[in-house]
């Protein structure tokens, strides 16, 4: 009977242990049947360890227990660009080769969908290509799967089509290709509304006016939702006005967040006239919520988790809608709206005739972690001014501390770290701030985030160290994972 391989196997222990029972079948001190201790070899050795874990070869055996180590190793070079040692692994390690398209990457995806978007596309992508990946293979993601083309920019998609890649409907719309588009369509016209990436539609991916304009003369249908994030494409198209109004003149229905996002102020009173609730949306709530799927609303990701029609106007600039939005508002409502576009005078005013304004924002007062996760710092310092709590749930029931921290935005945290608990944790992981910054090192990876000093600061304001990370008990060090930096000042201050 096999015995199971060790929790941490590797190869070199193996290989000792086969030397090992080499020398043990040589002199005699154990046996195997079939095996004379004179001709006994290496080879013979290792075959026996190979079966005693159950494994009919040493191969198999060597394959198995180096395969997740390299796999880890190839998704670190292609997170991080690193050419080098990507053409390292993949000449040297030949198991790995054939990994190459396995869908390891986030999202079910292969290793060339991530390198596509890469800072460092143009170097890893034609490793990849040349040592077996497919350029048109798409992501195994279960609402649609995406390609290599879909989101690359252009010098990458031409780099991409030089070495093999091809435009589907989806790829053609996402690059306003309407050459590309009529030829696809003419050989199969009922592509017009197939379902791509997240099930979207090429209508949801169209580059330009002139490409939503095509599709939908080919038939594309302008109420169909995607998959995933159940948005409709006038929904999709919210920071493209171009499209926008295309969709609008031939029958697309908008909402509310479509008047914002167009600065029209008659099309928002028409909105507001035929639904007075409309002012009072937000996304992730009523018809702004996914049914099906778990994905969340598309203006989740395009206007902002939790928007509202004032919030949005003001991320804009979008004065001529936020005047509109403004007529109908309470005074914690256009303080919010002042303290997102920064109007430090406009605050102050609205303190001086409603002093408690900040403290009266019911779920409004999200809009603090909403700032911190966008890394916004005047605006955090002024809806803090404004009395808004700062202990207030966000993403994934954080605080406006919590969420800094996991962006690693120091001029942020700096502004909250007095403010917030430092042993608070949140409903959802069971994680302090610390907790936070450890964990979003690893796998937030923010360019513009700054986790060393976000860790040293929230350690020197007397985080932590040795506290759980989250409910499931993990140390800071190991939330941390391969960040060396951010052990190292969890070490200085005592963790072990």
């Amino acid at each position: 009977m096999s015995e199971p391989l060790p929790e941490r196997a590797d190869v070199r222990q193996l290989r000792i242990q086969a030397k090992e029972l080499l020398r043990a079948l040589q002199n005699g001190d154990q046996s195997a049947d079939g095996l004379d201790p004179a001709k006994v070899k290496l080879a013979d050795a290792q075959r026996l360890i190979a079966r005693k874990y159950g494994f009919s070869s040493w191969p198999k055996l060597v394959d198995q227990v180096e395969t997740p180590a390299l796999l880890e190793q190839f998704q670190n070079a292609v997170h991080s660009g690193d050419a080098a040692a990507l053409e390292t692994l993949l000449k040297s390690m030949p198991n790995l080769r054939k990994h190459i398209n396995d869908p390891i990457f986030s999202f079910d995806s292969p290793a060339i969908v991530p390198a596509s978007r890469n800072p460092r596309a143009k170097e890893i992508v034609p490793i990849l290509i040349r040592y077996g990946a497919d350029p048109n293979q798409r992501t195994g993601w279960w609402a649609g799967g995406f390609g290599a083309l879909d989101h690359a920019d252009d010098e990458v998609t031409d780099l991409l089509l030089n070495l093999g890649a091809k435009f589907d409907v989806w790829s053609a719309a996402s690059h306003g290709r309407v050459d590309v588009l009529r030829q696809l369509l003419d050989q199969d016209p009922s592509l017009v509304n197939a379902p791509g990436g997240d099930g979207m539609r090429p209508l949801h991916f169209a580059a330009n006016a002139e490409t939503a304009e095509f599709l939908i003369e080919r038939g594309a249908d302008l109420e169909q939702r995607d998959v995933d994030h159940e948005g409709t494409p006038i929904q999709y198209q919210v920071q493209r006005p171009e499209v926008l109004r295309v969709l609008l003149a031939h029958g697309a229905k908008p909402d509310v967040f479509t008047a914002v996002a167009l600065d029209d102020p008659d099309l928002l009173r028409q909105i507001l006239k035929d639904d007075p609730k409309a002012i009072d949306a937000r996304v992730g709530q009523g018809e702004f919520v996914t049914k099906k799927s778990n994905g969340g609303h598309i203006y989740a990701y395009t206007a902002g988790p939790t928007m509202t029609p004032h919030q949005f106007a003001a991320k804009l600039g979008h004065q001529k809608v936020e005047a509109v939005l403004l007529e109908h508002a309470a005074p914690a409502r256009r303080l919010l709206v002042a303290a997102l576009r920064e109007d430090a005078k406009e605050v102050d005013a609205i303190l001086a005739a409603h002093p408690d304004a900040g403290r009266d924002m019911g779920p409004d007062a999200r809009a603090l972690a909403d700032a911190a996760q966008e890394g916004r710092a005047e605006a955090v310092r002024l809806l803090l001014k404004a009395g808004v709590d700062p202990t207030a749930p966000g993403m994934d029931s954080g605080s406006a501390l919590h969420t800094a921290c996991w962006f690693g935005y120091i001029d942020v945290v700096r502004l909250l770290v007095d403010r917030v608990p430092l042993d608070l944790c949140d409903a959802v992981h069971g994680s302090p701030p610390l907790g936070w910054t450890a964990h979003g090192s690893q796998w937030c990876r923010n360019p513009k985030g700054d986790y060393v000093a976000v860790a040293r600061l929230l350690l020197e304001k007397g985080a932590d160290p040795t506290a759980p990370a989250n409910k499931f008990g993990v140390s800071m060090l190991d939330q941390a994972g391969k960040r060396e930096d951010v052990k190292a000042v969890l070490r200085e201050f005592g963790a072990s």
